[in-house]
């Protein structure tokens, strides 16, 4: 970055960091629900509530 002349301080990529990671867990979690509604409608047919 240096011999670019691109300067960001700890702050910009310390909330990219940060942004990155909460959407990753946020996919996992969305993975986890819709993974888990289709397990659901498989057993009886009947689709049940999923609870975080």
């Amino acid at each position: 970055m240096c011999r670019l002349d691109i300067w960001d301080p700890l702050s910009v990529r310390a909330q990219v960091l940060k942004t990155a990671i909460e959407t990753s867990v946020m996919l996992l979690r969305i993975d986890d629900i819709v993974s888990g509604t289709k397990k659901s409608q498989k057993g009886d047919g009947q689709p049940q509530a999923v609870s975080e």
